[in-house]
């Protein structure tokens, strides 16, 4: 691949990790572009540790005035990049930075590389792996698509399939996750090559309540978004479940069939299934 690449690295507060990650990068055999920083408005010294390398030319360094997230972080990076293609990789040291002539190769064949944590060396907090396995499963129960990594913060990307997709993915943690699903769910090919993922240099930005909770109502927008019936088909098949349960229940157990309930929860079945088909019906005229 010869288009030009880009590095864009968001950062807050990363003044322990984030020249080794851009020296790193600076000492692959195939030396990228350019390195964009996003500096979201961090209160350490970042911005300090970073002076020699941006005077030197090497770094350009984009800061936002207040602190607008993870997502507005790349966003930002995106939109000032050069190169047709763009790696993104986080600031706090967790991912390798040997392995973008690997990426770049795969990507012949694919508009996103992604690099699923799934190495040798797999350092995480446990809590984040169990939720990782609950995204893949419902993925799997709801879109019947496998996914390795949903949101693995090292990836290659053409720049111009991110920005189609720009008001779709969100300011926050969920950028990365929206991205692979959106692309996913459009047919875009995409290629997952297995990572090393390191203890984390510095504080972690990951909340497991609430970053849980929006990762799980946005794997649901997406599906939805794209394509609705794979939602409500599981649903309205479910109610259908529901409603021979409660008459066979009714009819072996009580002795008197539950004929208005099963009526009930089966017109809510039929109902789930037609607002899926005219979801589906919108969705398609959009496009």
């Amino acid at each position: 691949m010869t288009a030009k690449l880009s590095i864009v690295i968001p950062a807050r507060n990363e003044e322990a990790s984030i020249v080794p990650v851009v020296e790193g990068l600076l000492a692959q055999t195939r030396t990228p572009a350019e390195i964009i920083v996003v500096d979201d408005d961090s209160t350490d010294r970042t911005r300090e540790v970073l002076a020699p390398l941006t005077l030197a030319g090497k770094v350009r360094l984009v800061r936002h005035s207040r602190q607008r997230g993870y997502g507005a972080c790349l966003k930002s990076g995106i939109h000032q990049a050069q190169g047709e293609w763009v790696a993104i990789l986080d600031g706090d040291g967790t991912y390798p930075t040997d392995r973008l002539d690997e990426f770049l190769a795969a990507a012949e064949h694919a508009e996103m590389v992604v690099g699923a944590r799934s190495g040798d060396v797999v350092i995480e907090p446990w809590l984040r792996s169990l939720v990782k396995r609950l995204i893949r499963f419902l993925l799997r129960f709801l879109a019947r698509i496998e996914v390795p990594d949903l949101n693995s913060g090292l990836r290659l990307f053409r720049k111009a399939a991110a920005q189609k997709y720009f008001h779709l993915l969100p300011d926050g943690l969920s950028f990365t996750a929206t991205l692979t699903l959106v692309l996913l769910s459009e047919g875009y090919p995409v290629e997952f090559l297995p990572v090393n993922y390191f203890p984390r240099q510095g504080r972690s930005k990951f909340h497991p309540v609430r970053d849980t909770g929006n990762l799980l109502v946005l794997l649901l927008r997406t599906i939805l978004y794209f394509n609705p019936l794979k939602v409500f088909v599981p649903l309205s098949l479910l109610l259908v479940l529901i409603a021979l349960f409660v008459a066979l229940f009714s009819i072996f157990y009580l002795g008197k069939f539950m004929d208005v309930t099963t009526v009930v929860i089966l017109l809510s079945a039929v109902q789930v299934f037609v607002l899926g088909l005219l979801a589906d019906l919108i969705t398609k005229l959009k496009r």
